[in-house]
């Protein structure tokens, strides 16, 4: 199934892809409809592609979302308002400059987030920590009673 996954996308222009299933989900999908024998059929996976840019007019690169002082961005986005503004690059400089590190700001939410996520998700037996978890509860989902 996994390597179905990592077929379509490829066939969709991804490259680096990688699916990685999560064996022990099993353990709590069969809670979802028990004794159904769903998790025969559903499983938990980390996959990773990515979409090269390189044809793709004016697409950033991943260069792009981490450096907010990167002069060629400054002026790609720069050139793109001018022509779309109908100003001249000068005026569009600011514009430029100002959407550059809006677009590292963005990078760095997706990084933070990404970061955190990854946190919660590879470690068995970890409580989430972003969630008051009162482990007494009778409705807690078995993988999280264990986790407490």
């Amino acid at each position: 199934m996994a390597q179905d996954l990592i077929d379509m996308l490829v066939d969709a222009g991804f490259e680096r892809v990688s699916v990685v299933e999560k064996e022990e989900s099993k353990e709590f999908i069969k809670d979802w409809l028990p004794g159904s024998g769903a998790e025969d059929y559903v499983v938990s996976a980390n996959v990773t592609a990515y979409k090269p840019a390189a044809n793709v007019v004016g697409a950033l690169t991943d260069e792009d979302l981490y450096e907010d002082e990167e002069p060629a961005l400054k002026a790609q986005l720069a050139d793109a308002f001018a022509s779309a503004a109908g100003v001249d690059a000068r005026t569009a400089a600011p514009v430029g400059a100002a959407l550059a590190a809006l677009v590292a700001a963005v990078g760095g939410v997706v990084r933070a987030l990404g970061a955190h996520h990854a946190e919660h998700t590879d470690a068995p037996g970890e409580v989430n920590c972003c969630a008051d978890v009162d482990c007494s509860s009778e409705d807690l989902p078995t993988e999280v009673k264990e986790s407490c």
